[in-house]
């Protein structure tokens, strides 16, 4: 009993955040045949959005989501928001590339974004209830060190008890005040030798 409940642990702490291979990743989104397309308006620009509300690859029953900023941007943040059990450190972080990884600590860098997120859990067992992720297309300086964000959307999951599969939070847009707040609770710390000039 104490060996099927350490696997369980171990299956329900699991998780995918970043996703590494984006041009894969971008090719699933765009050939599926239950994707969908909307764009939504954020401070002053513009996202156009393709996802996928259930995947069956890759992260099978999770959401998957494509951005692109009409407003051309160089890179992409990422702040995410759990109600994690297990692991404290997942309850409000900076979502981005591995540290090894170049464009470390953006989520990706280029005028698109791709995510396809991903947490363990079982039918009678769910480890959190939602994961919401503020998403920010910026105009990166980084001669200058400088951060301007062009717009931003909110999105994710939600893990309900005795469901099979996630149910997935509508895109909507957030506005510059979200960035504040998000700047001054994860960013600022993140990019400390960055100045945010967003206006």
């Amino acid at each position: 009993m104490k060996k099927y409940y350490y696997i369980l642990t171990l299956f329900l702490i699991s998780h995918q955040t970043y996703t590494t291979d984006q041009t894969s990743l971008s090719d699933i989104i765009k050939n599926h045949s239950k994707k969908h397309h909307t764009t939504i308006p954020s401070m002053s620009n513009k996202l156009e959005i393709t996802f996928v509300e259930n995947m069956d690859t890759l992260n099978p029953n999770f959401p998957a989501i494509g951005i692109k900023a009409q407003q051309p941007c160089n890179a992409w943040l990422q702040v995410v928001q759990t109600d994690s059990k297990h692991q404290p450190e997942y309850r409000h972080f900076n979502d981005s590339a591995p540290q090894k990884h170049p464009v470390y600590p953006f989520y990706s860098k280029g005028l698109n974004f791709y995510d396809a997120p991903s947490w363990g859990y079982t039918f009678f067992q769910k480890p959190l209830s939602f994961w919401k992720a503020h998403t920010y297309s910026v105009q990166v300086d980084e001669k200058n060190r400088t951060i301007n964000c062009l717009a931003g959307l909110v999105w994710g999951y939600q893990l309900k008890w005795f469901s099979f599969k996630p149910t997935m939070i509508t895109p909507t847009p957030l506005t510059k005040e979200h960035w504040k707040q998000d700047w001054e609770s994860i960013y600022h710390k993140v990019f400390m030798d960055y100045k945010d000039i967003t206006r």
